[in-house]
């Protein structure tokens, strides 16, 4: 019995990565080569949902720990609401007492200010509101996702509903 080592060609379709991928290669072999073609795999319907899902959460985390700005003292101020961030608010709030203050630093504006507990309170609540504001859009594009899937043609509506949610920004013109 011989063997040989045949130089092998890989033939790939065009893949539309938003509803499709690569499947395995189909084999033909030749005296002189051996040729791997691919073929293209459908997403299913479910399979771009979640893809669309993975996008919205992905999306919902950086604009949940972007911040937020708030006004203290007559000054508009960011508030850091990465989740080590509002640790640190949290604990220094649940240390104050009512009369004290804190000087605090707000480094996006060069600004050092004397906060109450009242005032560390209101950078809370107003840093949780940015919070939920970001979960109760998250969800609601949840809710999209699975009004697109329940529609006669979902794929159309899926791809649509991503379009509107992820435009395409093209940066050269």
């Amino acid at each position: 019995e011989t063997s040989f080592i045949l130089p092998v060609e890989f033939v790939y379709p065009e893949v539309n990565n938003r509803i499709q991928r690569l499947g395995s290669p189909q084999w033909t072999i030749a005296v002189d080569k051996a040729t791997a073609t691919y073929i293209t795999e459908d997403f299913t319907p479910d399979e771009i949902a979640r893809k669309i899902k993975e996008r919205i959460t992905a999306r919902r985390y950086e604009d949940e720990i972007a911040g937020t700005t708030v006004t203290v003292q007559g000054n508009d101020v960011s508030v850091d609401t990465t989740r080590e961030g509002r640790n640190i608010f949290i604990q220094k709030y649940m240390l104050a007492d009512d009369v004290s203050t804190t000087r605090w630093k707000f480094p996006e504006q060069n600004l050092w200010l004397d906060i109450s507990k009242a005032e560390l309170g209101a950078m809370i609540q107003a840093g949780a509101a940015h919070i939920q504001s970001c979960f109760t859009w998250e969800s609601d594009q949840y809710d999209a996702v699975a009004t697109a899937l329940a529609d006669v043609d979902p794929i159309t509506s899926l791809l649509a509903l991503e379009d509107t949610l992820f435009p395409v920004v093209n940066e050269f013109n």
